[in-house]
């Protein structure tokens, strides 16, 4: 029996028809996010937000270590070396409890976490490891993809959900080889970008819940 042959062009049509149903499974912002999350839940991780932001003051620059823990017991905690005026400051979020620490007072404020309100800066950074905050500060929608230096990533675009905000539309990058974000970028309602948050150097991490939740010997706790 002869062995079929298969055609250039035919080899070419079945790998677009392979392409074309893998891209069609995520058809929405939902289905990439969901994506994001199941990778993102996998094993601790660590990495870099390196960024900038408008404010009353001017222009300011962000530099966040972030380290996150998934699971019922799980955490994300930032470490904030810039802004300078949040230097030395760290936040760390649980499912349950939102703790504050303040290096000019040397105090953690700990509150539950549904009547925790966080900043701007800490609210965004917060869903880079819980897409449930993307979806509770925007509205989004798949946009596309675009190539970049990590390789092709989808594109989310949205409006936020909550009017007051310091932005009028938001865009965030996901790696479409290993699902996490790559970038944050919000624009004002004339589309000049106002901030910039970029994830670097994100790496998997041999890392605790109580790791996370560590503070100084000595600072003061206050319970709200």
């Amino acid at each position: 029996m002869q062995t079929p042959t298969f055609r250039p062009a035919l080899l070419a049509l079945i790998a677009g028809l392979a392409l074309s149903s893998s891209s069609s499974a995520q058809s929405t912002a939902a289905d990439v996010l969901k994506l994001v999350q199941a990778n993102l839940d996998k094993a601790p991780w660590q990495a870099t937000v390196i960024g900038k932001f408008s404010s009353s003051g001017g222009t300011q620059e962000a530099e966040i270590g972030v380290q996150s823990v998934p699971g019922i017991d799980g955490a994300l905690r930032m470490d904030f070396k810039k802004p300078a005026a949040m230097g030395g400051n760290f936040t760390v979020l649980t499912k349950k409890e939102a703790w504050n620490y303040l290096f000019v007072s040397n105090q953690v404020v700990m509150q539950p976490r549904a009547s925790a309100k966080l900043n701007d800066l800490e609210g965004q950074i917060a869903g880079l490891g819980d897409t449930n905050s993307f979806n509770t500060l925007l509205t989004l929608k798949l946009a596309g993809e675009v190539g970049t230096p990590d390789g092709a990533a989808w594109k989310l675009s949205g409006v936020p959900k909550k009017a007051g905000q310091t932005f009028a539309s938001a865009e965030v990058l996901i790696l479409k080889s290993d699902p996490r974000p790559l970038s944050v970028s919000f624009r004002d309602a004339g589309g000049k970008v106002v901030g910039t948050l970029d994830i670097q150097s994100f790496k998997r991490a041999t890392l605790s819940a109580k790791d996370l939740l560590s503070y100084p010997s000595d600072a003061a706790v206050v319970k709200k």
